[in-house]
């Protein structure tokens, strides 16, 4: 792996300020209006730019077959005369935040589809602030172990390789858990 520490650090740095600058709306600031499909396609994407940084150009977090597989696969509970809600924007912002690593099984079971709405904006509300809290933990755990600290190529492969081990973990952990509720 080639290494050139100030890339590197810029490149951690953008990350970092990704991380703490990304913030899901609450849900009194999700759009009350009923939407069309494109203007929920825009919206989730701007929720969620965050997972768009890896990303090509016209390669987005969400699209309109997306939201339809979804649909089908009964994920997201499906829009009444082709207008999304509150409830739906809801659904596909923590089911495209979740599905970066979870499977859709998986996904199901830590988020119901027939859910009432008052449970749909307590999960949500949930979601919310354990995405802030672990955005918080994240961002720390990052600092500790920041480019500056690492001294040559084999440092920052092997800085690499823990965060792909950290990520893989933590589904591990994640399948456990869902394995046993």
């Amino acid at each position: 792996m080639e290494y050139d520490k100030t890339k590197l650090t810029e490149a951690f740095e953008e990350w970092i300020s990704g991380i703490e600058g990304n913030a899901l709306p609450e849900w009194e600031t999700i759009p009350s209006i009923e939407l069309y499909m494109d203007q929920v396609i825009a919206l989730i994407n701007q929720y969620l730019e965050i997972f768009e940084a890896d990303r090509e150009e016209k390669d987005y977090v969400v699209t309109a077959a997306m939201v339809n597989n979804y649909v089908k696969m009964k994920i997201v509970p499906a829009p009444v005369k082709k207008r999304y809600t509150k409830v739906h924007l809801a659904y596909l912002v923590m089911v495209c935040t979740l599905k970066q690593t979870l499977s859709m099984e998986m996904i199901k079971k830590i988020i119901p589809v027939d859910m009432e709405e008052g449970q749909v904006r307590q999960v949500y509300a949930s979601f919310v602030q354990n995405q802030k809290k672990t955005f918080v933990k994240l961002t720390e755990l990052m600092r500790e172990q920041s480019p500056e600290t690492l001294t040559d190529a084999e440092d920052a492969s092997d800085f690499a390789l823990q965060s792909a081990i950290f990520s893989t973990l933590a589904r591990t952990l994640t399948k456990k858990i869902l394995g046993r509720t």
